[in-house]
């Protein structure tokens, strides 16, 4: 069997088990899509239907292209990291804003919120602007602000007592010099 006859038979002879041959009703794979969207199912047919080296030729193509923009974008992207505030910069520094921005944009995601966030840090209190990507939901509070009061005290002291130091300072120095490499 070979490589199309593989991929092909794991998406469509699932789809021909579960309904008769004979039924005026069979079913393929992509008419359910199981929550995907078109472009996932899209992507996941091409990967159907190319041969690897098409696959490939694909995607060394598209990193080409990416590599290219980010050439294209070198001087812009460090007048950006120029500007902005030290705090956020050594955060984000070694990261490529404007690379992100230009991939997203031809993903059609059109977040400026995220973008702004990035280069501005993002707010951790008060009440987050709807970005639009998501549905909008409403998570009722699981306590009551009066039962929080009475637990604010316990909950506290929980807090200090699980970020107290370990015991083992090698393992303190590992792990801080791996979430260093993590940040970088």
């Amino acid at each position: 069997m070979g490589y199309l006859e593989s991929v092909a038979s794991k998406l469509v002879l699932p789809s021909l088990r579960k309904s008769s041959l004979t039924s005026a009703s069979t079913s393929h794979t992509f008419d359910d899509k199981c929550g995907l969207d078109d472009d996932i199912l899209a992507a996941a047919f091409r990967l159907c239907i190319q041969s690897p080296a098409e696959t490939v030729r694909i995607r060394l193509e598209a990193t080409r292209f990416w590599q290219a923009k980010l050439s294209e974008l070198e001087g812009e992207e460090r007048k950006l990291h120029a500007t902005l505030d030290a705090g956020v910069e050594a955060i984000i520094g070694p990261k490529r804003v404007l690379l992100f921005k230009a991939m997203m944009d031809a993903a059609c995601n059109d977040d400026a919120i995220l973008i702004y966030d990035l280069c501005h840090g993002f707010p951790i209190i008060g009440t987050a602007p709807v970005s639009g990507n998501f549905e909008q939901r409403t998570a009722p509070a699981k306590i009551s602000i009066a039962t929080l009061m009475e637990t604010a005290k316990w909950s506290q002291e929980t807090l200090a007592g699980s970020s107290r130091r370990a015991d083992d300072s090698e393992l303190e120095r590992v792990v801080y010099a791996e979430t260093l490499d993590e940040r970088d």
